[in-house]
Formats: structure tokens, C-alpha cells, sequence
């Protein structure tokens, strides 16, 4: 395993202030993004909540994943460096301090977005019912309700798999707590 690492890294000659340089970038991007998926929330349930405010959702979700991911295999690279200085034990602390911090801040807005969006969605499901066609006129109102339908399934089907990311992000998290855990030393710097 930790051979793979290394290869994956390619952290033959680990320059550990450029890794962690590396990690604080990737931390602050992840921030960056965590700010606009907020900005997002607010929106959803408005006038301005379309289809294309959850395909953005979306982009920026697979994105966090893709930044999490690489902030792992960060790391847990440097986890297996010897020799830290102090204040390179006292950095990598904070950053995955930052870390488990802005996934689990991440992990809050994601449940804040799938219950917002299940309560749009009751509410649209609701109003289609209640406006059951009588006349041609609303018979065509119903084909629109169904189309609606639809976005709010493909929605539905989004946050199921946002959430069911976010489970794998936390589990990703409880393995690099303990890969760290287990190389001891500079951990709790």
C-alpha cells in the first residue's frame, strides 16, 4: 500500500515543504468551492432555482470529491515521510485540521441542500396534484406538471448520489485518520 502511494505521488524524492505547500492549496480551493455551493443553497426554492443551478451543484460537487480525493493521497504520502521539522509537524496538523473541518462544513450544507430541495419538491408535487385537469386547457397544464415531474426526479436522483458521495467522503476521512493514526510521530504536532 505504501508503495502505491509513492508511485501514485511519485514522491520518490518528497520534497515535504512542497507537499505541503501542495496541500494548503488544494485546502483553500476546497474552501472556495464550500463558499459557492453555499451561494447556491440560498438559491434553491427561488426564482432563479433551475436546472441549470443543480447541474453547477453538481460540477461543484464532483469537484470537492476530486479535491478530497487528492488532499488524501496528499496526506497520506506525508504521513509516511520521516524527520519533520516542528513547524512542518505544527503545518501538516493544521492543514488536515482545515481539512477534516471544511468536509465536515461541506457535509452539513450538503443535508441543508437535499432537505431544502425535498421541500421544493413536495411543494411542486403537492401543487401538481391539486390542479388535476378538467378542461383541454389544464389537460395541457398536466403535461407541463409531468415534464416538471421529471426535473424534480432527475433533482431527486442528484441529491441522492451527493449524498451517497458524501458517504464515501466521510469513510475516505475515517481510513486517512487512521493510515495517519497508525504512522504515529508527527500526528498530534
Amino acid at each position: 500500500e505504501y508503495k502505491s502511494y509513492l508511485r501514485v505521488m511519485n514522491f520518490n524524492n518528497l520534497n515535504i515543504n512542497d507537499a505541503i505547500e501542495s496541500l494548503s492549496k488544494h485546502i483553500t480551493e476546497l474552501e472556495v468551492l464550500v463558499r459557492d455551493v453555499e451561494k447556491l443553497n440560498k438559491r434553491i426554492g427561488t426564482a432563479t432555482d433551475t436546472g441549470d443551478l443543480w447541474q453547477t451543484i453538481s460540477d461543484l460537487h464532483q469537484e470537492f470529491q476530486k479535491k478530497v480525493n487528492k488532499c488524501q493521497q496528499l496526506i497520506t504520502s506525508i504521513s509516511y515521510v520521516k524527520g519533520f521539522t516542528n513547524l512542518q509537524s505544527v503545518l501538516f496538523s493544521r492543514l488536515r485540521n482545515n481539512l477534516d473541518d471544511i468536509v465536515s462544513k461541506y457535509t452539513r450544507l450538503q443535508k441543508q441542500i437535499s432537505s431544502r430541495e425535498r421541500r421544493v419538491i413536495k411543494r411542486s408535487l403537492s401543487k401538481s396534484l391539486d390542479e388535476l385537469p378538467v378542461t383541454e386547457a389544464q389537460a395541457q397544464a398536466q403535461e407541463v406538471a409531468i415534464l416538471d415531474g421529471q426535473d424534480i426526479l432527475e433533482r431527486e436522483q442528484k441529491i441522492r448520489q451527493i449524498e451517497n458521495d458524501m458517504v464515501s467522503v466521510a469513510e475516505m476521512m475515517k481510513q486517512l485518520h487512521y493510515i495517519v493514526h497508525d504512522q504515529g510521530g508527527h500526528k498530534n504536532a
